[in-house]
């Protein structure tokens, strides 16, 4: 069964992890933390590389695709909420949830520049 997708032009980034006058996102501490524990999870794992590809879903497509329980998907994506991988755009009655590779970015900046940090010399993936 194909998904209907929707594209969302100009996506807004959230507040608290967008840093001022800047379009890098500033994750704190608490964040990072908030992001890792949503990643940890199999199924939100595949929600959020499927919301990432550009294009936007709705609960019932998420559903179909997934064949989990609605109540599964919308747990799933509140913790996603959470952390600020994914965002909802409304529609009238419809709710249009995609993903914000952004925060996915910082994030791994984040752990690059922790594992730089961690390792003898500052030797990491960064230097060939």
């Amino acid at each position: 069964m194909a998904l209907t997708e929707r594209a969302l032009p100009g996506r807004q980034e959230s507040e608290a992890v967008r840093s001022q006058g800047s379009n890098m996102l500033d994750l704190g501490e608490s964040e990072v933390a908030l992001i890792a524990k949503a990643l940890s999870h199999p199924v939100r794992l595949r929600l959020l590389h499927r919301l990432c590809d550009g294009n936007a879903l709705r609960v019932k497509e998420m559903v179909s695709e997934s064949r989990l329980a609605q109540s599964t998907i919308s747990e799933h994506l509140r913790i996603l909420r959470q952390a600020g991988l994914v965002a909802v755009k409304r529609e009238g009655s419809r709710k249009w949830y995609y993903g914000r590779p952004s925060v996915l970015v910082a994030f791994a900046e984040h752990i690059d520049d922790l594992v730089v940090s961690s390792t003898p010399e500052g030797l990491s993936s960064r230097t060939v």
